[in-house]
């Protein structure tokens, strides 16, 4: 608070002609609800509800509404909660629908894979036929002579089937290597649902925040307008001067700021709602707030870290990209070494000039065989290629082994970080309860004061302008509470439960 704006308001304490012109009940009694609410919302000793217990709310739910909504969660009416917003998201989400086509893609992998063990048959057919030749052009003419025991026409018939014996483990590591990619493609879907389900929980809950401190500006907007109309009633009787008239201005057009900030805050939460759910033009009263409290973290942080470590998505993503690079450099390293591979051919072919089972006497010239082979391909100096493939997939080994590490310390450091923001904004929380506290206690003595005659309506204000800026700072800090609580529950994951 700037020395013009103090200045002022103690020039307005001294002049009482207009001290008891305003009723104060009503701006106490709004004043008294929004510290009532916030005293609701930090209960820090009740359990935090975790996602999870959020993700069983949805399936109640959905066991409920899912027979009456429509594809996409549009049968669903406004006003939406929480659950009503979840369910509609995991219908239409184009972060689950990109992953679940990555999964596919990566199940398509596998049976192309596994594939490689499979014989292969192949077909061919052949037919030609040979006209009679145009007469020469010579002079004097001559005739040309056709070999009557030349058959015009020519068929050829091939069926080849191949059959991979020994490959060295090369498709057994390719399976293993395309069953590792599936693994890390069902875990980043789980992942993403995981993180969209944290995303859109930590914008509502920030929505009901932002929503309940503009509720506490709005009083303070009040209390602003009715102390600017006192001092300019003081400017006209001489008793402010322009310079300090103009402080109090300046006071009241910064709450309003404060307010317009809350107000695009409140309206960019809702695009970012709108744009996770697929309901477009959203409004403030289409959504059914539940500012939620508090609560503490689920266990000490001691525990926390080892906890999280084990259900974490992107350590086990990690581990499954370990596990992929692993696989994807032995094969690499079979492919490298150039062993010949061992097959069996089978060939049945048939070429001659009638055409078999539509002709007579096909089979009597014995133009058909069968083939059977047994052999072995490869290179016989090496593949310089294969050779750099393979230092190629061990440096990548090497990258996502140590990105794993990186990540464990990283998630560590994390926790750690996390854990002494709860404790700060715990504080800051017990502070905030403290200060109103104090500030209802002022209030409540200058409100006696008044109605016995005596104080001024100019001190009240201002310090009801004070307690409902500390009431709104206050939200800020429960709402950065709330949101490390959140970034724990993104980081757990729940791959416990798995």
């Amino acid at each position: 608070m700037n020395k013009g704006f103090i200045l002022a308001c103690c020039c307005l304490a001294g002049y009482g002609a207009f001290a008891q012109t305003l009723p104060l009940d009503a701006q106490a009694q709004d004043y008294a609800l929004v510290v009532d609410r916030f005293k609701g919302l930090t209960s820090l000793t009740t359990a935090y509800h975790t996602c999870l217990d959020r993700l069983h709310e949805l399936s109640e739910f959905s066991a409920v509404t899912e027979r009456d909504a429509v594809a996409g969660g549009q049968g669903l009416k406004a006003p939406y909660g929480f659950t009503d917003l979840l369910f509609i998201m995991e219908r239409g989400s184009p972060a689950a629908s990109l992953a679940e086509a990555t999964v596919r893609a990566a199940s398509g992998d596998l049976a192309g894979a596994r594939a490689a063990w499979l014989p292969i048959l192949r077909g061919e057919i052949n037919g030609a036929y040979l006209g009679n030749p145009q007469e020469a052009i010579s002079i004097p003419a001559m005739d040309v002579t056709i070999f009557p025991a030349v058959d015009p026409t020519q068929y050829s018939f091939k069926l080849i089937g191949e059959q991979p014996l020994f490959t060295w483990g090369k498709i057994a590591a390719g399976v293993r290597s395309a069953e590792a990619g599936l693994r890390a493609a069902r875990l980043a879907q789980a992942k993403t649902e995981h993180e969209n389900t944290i995303r859109l929980q930590a914008s509502y809950e920030a929505l009901c925040y932002i929503v309940e401190a503009e509720a506490a500006v709005a009083v303070q907007k009040s209390a602003g307008e009715r102390l600017a109309t006192l001092a300019e009633q003081n400017l006209e009787s001489g008793f402010l001067t322009s310079s300090e008239f103009l402080s109090v201005r300046i006071k009241v057009k910064e709450i309003e700021i404060g307010l317009a900030a809350l107000v695009e805050r409140r309206e960019r939460l809702l695009s970012e709602l709108g744009a996770m759910t697929g309901l477009r033009d959203l409004r403030l009263e289409q959504i059914d707030l539940a500012a939620p409290i508090a609560g503490l973290p689920n266990q000490s942080g001691d525990r926390a870290a080892d906890t999280i470590i084990k259900s974490s998505y992107d350590l086990a993503l990690a581990d499954a990209m370990v596990d992929l690079k692993s696989e994807m450099h032995r094969l690499a390293h079979v492919q490298a070494r150039s062993l010949p591979d061992i097959g069996l051919s089978v060939e049945l072919s048939y070429a001659g000039s009638r055409f078999p089972f539509l002709e007579n006497n096909w089979s009597d010239a014995g133009d058909y065989q069968l083939i059977i082979g047994l052999g072995a391909s490869g290179r016989l100096l090496g593949d310089a290629v294969k050779a750099g493939a393979l230092a190629r997939a061990k440096a990548e080994l090497d990258q996502a082994m140590a990105q794993r590490d990186d990540a464990e310390r990283r998630i560590r450091s994390f926790i750690r970080e996390s854990y002494l923001a709860i404790d700060l904004a715990k504080t800051r929380i017990e502070y905030a309860l403290l200060k109103q506290e104090s500030w209802l206690a002022s209030l409540a003595q200058q409100e006696t004061t008044l109605s016995l005659g005596g104080g001024s309506e100019t001190e009240y204000l201002t310090l009801l302008i004070e307690t409902l800026g500390g009431l709104a700072d206050a939200y800020g800090t429960l709402a950065n509470y709330r949101s490390t609580l959140l970034s724990l529950e993104a980081a757990a994951g729940d791959m416990a439960d798995r």
